[in-house]
Order: structure tokens, then C-alpha cells, then sequence
């Protein structure tokens, strides 16, 4: 009986933390300040602000191709396979994230997926703006998440440098849609 109200009570403690530690986190996010533990392909933590992005000079050059491809009418399907083809390390295995341990295929290079083309495509990343709070999880206690609906989306405009021009990003997305 004792330990049913001790695990109550750690149970409310745990919340409150967590409510206080995605409160901050919130806070960041408003200003700007990048909160993630992988930026987006493309970008790299500033080494002197790891809340701050800086273009990966390698991966940016990936990033603009892919754009350039979309531009001339490639469709995400064609640029995935072209990238595949030239063994072009899928991001994961280019940022050598805990997974990309378990990528095999392509002699481990792994293979471009038309939806990583779409995501890079209509990501708002590469013009500058901070997009966060994407997906949040279900509950303090679990490690299953939930993607957020776009007007949920924490946007600081320009707190970074871009790497496609807004005027293509937007005709990306236009022949996109």
C-alpha cells in the first residue's frame, strides 16, 4: 500500500519535470536556437553553438544537386535512384547516427528513398528558417511519437544560413504540388 502511493508520487514528480524540461525546450525553440541532436542533412552544429546550424560543405553540395535535379523536372523517384546509383551515402550513414549501423544495402551506402527526396524538397531548413516541433511525444514516459499538425510548427525565419535560394524552393515546390 505504501509503495502504490511512493510510485504515485514519482510518477507526478516525473511528470512535472518533464512538463518543466519540454517548457524550456519550447522556449528555445521560439528563439531560434536549434534543439535537435541531428540537424537536417545538410548542416552541421556550429562548434562553437550547438544550438546554432552551419552548412556541411559536403552534404550542402547533395542538397543543391537535389534541388538542381527537381528544378530541370526530375521526379523525387528519379533523383533517389540517380543517388543510389552513384552511391551517394543516404543521410543517416552520412551522419553516422546510432542506425546507420544496421544500413547494408548499396555496400552500405543505402538507398535513396523518393519520400527523403520530398522531406529535403519541401523543408523549410534550407532556406534559412528554423523549423521544430515537428513531432512531439505521446506521453513523458514513452518513446513512441506523434507528428504534429503543420500549425503546430515552431518557425523562426532566418537564424541560419541557407543553402537554396528561396525563389527555387519555392518553384520546387510549385512543381511539386
Amino acid at each position: 500500500n505504501m509503495l502504490a502511493i511512493r510510485l504515485g508520487v514519482n510518477d507526478l514528480y516525473l511528470r512535472d519535470t518533464s512538463r518543466k524540461v519540454i517548457s524550456s525546450f519550447r522556449e528555445m525553440q521560439k528563439q531560434g536556437k536549434y534543439i535537435g541532436s541531428f540537424p537536417k542533412y545538410g548542416y552541421q552544429k556550429d562548434k562553437n553553438d550547438k544550438n546554432h546550424l552551419v552548412i556541411d560543405p559536403k552534404a550542402s553540395i547533395i542538397v543543391k544537386r537535389i534541388f538542381k535535379m527537381a528544378l530541370a523536372g526530375n521526379s523525387p523517384q528519379k533523383i533517389a535512384h540517380q543517388l543510389t546509383i552513384e552511391k551517394i551515402p543516404i543521410p543517416i550513414v552520412y551522419k553516422n547516427e546510432p542506425r546507420a549501423a544496421f544500413v547494408t544495402e548499396n555496400d552500405g551506402y543505402g538507398i535513396w528513398r523518393a519520400q527523403t527526396i520530398r522531406d529535403i524538397l519541401r523543408s523549410e531548413m534550407y532556406i534559412g528558417n528554423m523549423v521544430q516541433n515537428t513531432c512531439n511525444k505521446i506521453r513523458y514516459n514513452s518513446k513512441k511519437k506523434r507528428a504534429t499538425s503543420r500549425d503546430e510548427y515552431i518557425i523562426k525565419e532566418g537564424t541560419h544560413e541557407a543553402i537554396i535560394d528561396k525563389e527555387v524552393f519555392q518553384t520546387v515546390n510549385e512543381i511539386l504540388a
